[in-house]
């Protein structure tokens, strides 16, 4: 029991010293990325035509798109959600085509932007895109 209960505390602990709660996360059985690399993006869409590009998210940004995407995960049924979503992938932005999404999806995965409510990205706004790019998946 000891051993449980210093497992519990330090699990609770160590996020806020070390700065985890900056990392990666699975919420409902869905993985939550916030570190941006190429390679998040499908292999089809870094060719020449599409060349997608994105933008770290800023770490004050991710606390809460952690919030906002547990609360809209919240809103579906785990078994839904293991059938149809893998991954939730959030960036400062992204670009396809040389133009700036907002949100994007692909077969089992969102992509979605997050810059700060002060340019518009909202809790009800970024929750609104969840929604939207997972009902295209859906769909």
């Amino acid at each position: 029991m000891k051993c449980s209960f210093k497992a519990i505390i330090l699990g609770l602990l160590l996020p806020a010293a070390s700065g985890a709660q900056l990392t990666d996360t699975i919420i409902q059985g869905v993985k939550i990325i916030f570190s941006y690399s190429p390679e998040n993006f499908p292999g089809d869409w870094r060719n020449d035509r599409i060349d997608a590009q994105g933008q770290q998210i800023a770490t004050e940004e991710i606390q809460r798109s952690k919030q906002i995407t547990a609360k809209a995960l919240n809103k579906y049924s785990i078994t839904l959600l293991e059938y149809n979503l893998k991954t939730v992938y959030f960036l400062k932005s992204m670009q396809f085509f040389g133009v700036g999404y907002g949100g994007t999806n692909s077969p089992d995965a969102l992509y979605m932007t997050n810059n700060g409510i002060a340019l518009g990205y909202t809790n009800r706004y970024l929750e609104q895109t969840f929604h939207h790019e997972f009902s295209s998946i859906l769909f």
